[in-house]
């Protein structure tokens, strides 16, 4: 946890609060650049430059999965579409807009796509501004709210350029982005572990479904063989029947008048006496 600092202000903003007193408010716009990507991709080729795109976009980072190769020789690079490292990706719309990720240095020269880039000035820590549009006063209270004036949510770069960030000196930028790097790469781990966690958990829970029921629960009971290759022995009292032998499809419960989409199928089981 940081420190708390010895004194505060109110931003005047609603959504923020007090921020520290020697603290700036400023516009995206008065520090950076802001431009559109590619309207049109161009052709692809598999040797060709990454071209990032909306959904390369996850949460302040580039997914490499599914990423476009594009042809160099068929780039508009009068479009300025060339990506820089620590540039800014902004989705500009559909369902990942508002959402956002710094260039890493693996991705220098890679040519964007449809979506806006910022770029930050000289004296500012860039991948502050990127943390920044991950908080919620700016990502939700700001780029969210604005994205769903419309009809379908989008951002355009005067929208972008009006949000407010709330800014200490270059020192502070620079060692708040550190902090960051470290406490969100550490839960970045963690996350991962329980991922595999769960992962492992659902292949068990997997394993003990098939096994109750094409095994049962007497680990002592004959086999023999099924005759079905990915069933393998069954135990030596259990029968193999259709589905259809045992059961009936029930869609008669709801009137004609019903919207097909309406209609919920369902299976009727006759009592059956269990047997282990």
């Amino acid at each position: 946890m940081m420190p708390r600092y010895e004194k505060y202000k109110d931003s005047g903003m609603e959504w923020v609060g007090e921020i520290p007193e020697h603290w700036e408010v400023r516009r995206l716009k008065d520090f950076s650049a802001i431009k559109y990507g590619l309207g049109q991709p161009p052709r692809e080729k598999s040797d060709g430059l990454p071209l990032i795109r909306a959904t390369n976009v996850f949460s302040g980072r580039i997914d490499a999965k599914d990423l476009l190769f594009i042809d160099p020789d068929d780039i508009p690079y009068e479009r300025d579409p060339v990506l820089r490292e620590n540039d800014i990706i902004v989705v500009r719309s559909g369902a990942y807009t508002a959402d956002s990720a710094i260039i890493p240095k693996e991705y220098d020269g890679a040519i964007t796509g449809y979506d806006m880039v910022v770029r930050c000035n000289a004296n500012i820590n860039a991948k502050f501004v990127s943390y920044t549009f991950l908080s919620s006063y700016v990502l939700a209270s700001q780029l969210l709210l604005n994205s769903l004036r419309a009809a379908q949510p989008h951002l355009n770069k005067e929208e972008l350029g009006k949000t407010i960030i709330v800014f200490p000196n270059i020192t502070e930028q620079t060692a708040i982005a550190n902090y960051l790097d470290e406490r969100t790469a550490k839960l970045d781990k963690l996350i991962k572990n329980k991922g595999e966690q769960i992962e492992k958990l659902k292949e068990m829970r997997q394993i003990e479904i098939n096994t109750a029921v094409t095994k049962g629960l007497n680990p002592d009971a004959k086999m023999k063989p099924s005759g079905i290759e990915w069933l393998g022995d069954i135990p030596e009292h259990w029968e193999m029947r259709r589905l259809k032998d045992k059961v009936k499809v029930n869609i008669e419960s709801l009137g004609k008048e019903t919207y097909p989409e309406y209609e919920i199928k369902y299976l009727t089981f006759p009592k059956y006496g269990l047997k282990y």
